[in-house]
């Protein structure tokens, strides 16, 4: 019975929901690109060549986004206007329109060679279309 009350109590302190992990990625400068931290539920926040914070996310446990936010190159939230995200070489990888903090407008992303390769729509937050591309810009798929 001891070992079964111990085995028990081992699983509920090391195994227990509460897990917390922080995954980072670096630019090849050593800089900083990504950090993930899973601390109930998961905050993701990216950053520029620079140290920069450019983006800020957090879901709940269950994943869902309840927050997010976009950052000026002065580390300001930007809540209108254009938002530009590079990849970990430097390269454009996405553009937004942001109105009142919302995606509101054309979300792109761009592949290796600078063509976009994926876009979304939204109107006041809500995503209203969705495409893919190929690498020749044939549209793949719409939703």
């Amino acid at each position: 019975m001891k070992v079964y009350v111990l085995s028990f109590l081992f699983l509920l302190l090391f195994i227990s929901p509460s897990y917390a992990e922080t995954q980072k990625v670096f630019y090849p400068n050593g800089r900083l690109f990504q950090e993930i931290d899973y601390i109930n539920g998961k905050d993701w926040k990216v950053y520029d060549v620079n140290g920069m914070l450019t983006i800020m996310k957090k879901y709940d446990v269950a994943g869902n986004l309840v927050e997010e936010k976009f950052y000026d190159q002065q580390g300001a939230i930007i809540q209108n206007g254009d938002w530009k995200g590079y990849d970990i070489n430097g390269k454009l990888a996405r553009t937004i329109t942001l109105k009142d903090g919302k995606i509101d407008g054309e979300d792109l992303r761009y592949d290796d060679q600078g063509k976009v390769n994926w876009k979304k729509v939204y109107k006041d937050g809500n995503l209203i279309l969705e495409q893919t591309f190929d690498k020749d810009g044939n549209l793949k798929y719409s939703k």
